[in-house]
């Protein structure tokens, strides 16, 4: 199966609907599959004596962009994916068409946010990030209360912004399987990467993800989330070692490969005089 690469837009839109189509026209241009954005509301999210909701309420993304950052998607010929941090915005999204939903992992124990989503019944990404497998199970119960085969991808997460290497613990994945998947059905596993050595996720690959998602920015727009946010060109390097990487761990049917029974002819040795190419001479 195809690994699925998400673009993380998050909040490098800056406030802006016009930075936040370009950043969909971007991503798809440097070969994400998915884009997704997070919605969220100051008001609902942090206190109001917070220093972070003033920053936040300048970093909201508004209901009304959601047809727009469809559209476009679906124009650019990409999926469209929302992290709601609100019960509201899981209706409203619900409402437009949104075909699965991404939970952060700071909101992976936000119980009337689960049974929100549980409620619509669609496919979800719950990102692990600080999560004890006693959490992870918990919401596992919560988002399947109403469908006990709903397909949920857990996402192992590092939630640290950017991530170095020595912390990504990519081990943590073949936990997840072992723990969550194996002999359950509906659960597969992904990675959510914050770390700018994104050579470091292609090691990730061969433990079967079902996706990766990495955060995007443009180069002209210098976003709330550059510190740990690919830049077009490194994203496209990204994508391609990622497709190599797929091809690579792909068995070639038959084995030997044709090409390998050439070289053979060319490179074994004939054992009448032990000299190349192997030529039979009778």
């Amino acid at each position: 199966m195809r690994l699925e690469i998400i673009a993380e837009l998050g909040s490098n839109h800056g406030g802006s609907l016009k930075r936040a189509l370009a950043l969909v026209r971007a991503a798809a241009q440097a070969g994400a599959d998915t884009v997704k954005f997070q919605v969220f509301w100051a008001d609902t999210l942090w206190r109001g004596n917070d220093p972070r909701h003033a920053v936040t309420q300048a970093l909201e993304v508004h209901m009304a962009w959601i047809p727009y950052l469809m559209a476009e998607a679906e124009e650019c010929k990409v999926n469209f994916l929302a992290t709601p941090f609100d019960v509201d915005a899981i209706e409203t999204l619900d409402n437009l068409g949104a075909k699965r939903f991404k939970i952060a992992s700071g909101d992976i124990t936000f119980a009337p946010l689960l049974d929100a989503i549980a409620r619509a019944k669609k496919p979800v990404l719950l990102s692990t990030g600080g999560a004890t497998n006693s959490e992870i199970e918990s919401a596992i119960g919560r988002l399947r209360a109403h469908d006990r085969n709903l397909p949920i991808t857990l996402l192992h997460c590092v939630s640290i912004y950017p991530a170095a290497p020595s912390e990504m613990n990519l081990p943590r994945i073949l936990d997840l399987v072992d723990d969550f998947v194996m002999g359950s059905s509906g659960i597969s596993v992904g990675l959510s990467s914050h770390t700018l050595a994104w050579h470091v996720d292609l090691a990730a690959i061969s433990y079967g993800l079902a996706c990766i998602e990495k955060h995007f920015d443009l180069s002209e727009y210098a976003g709330v989330e550059r510190g740990h946010s690919l830049l077009p060109d490194e994203f496209m390097k990204f994508v391609s070692a990622i497709r190599d990487v797929e091809v690579a761990l792909t068995v070639p049917v038959p084995y030997p490969s044709l090409a390998e029974e050439y070289e053979k002819t060319q490179a074994r040795r004939n054992p009448e005089d032990w000299l190349r190419p192997y030529e039979k001479t009778s």
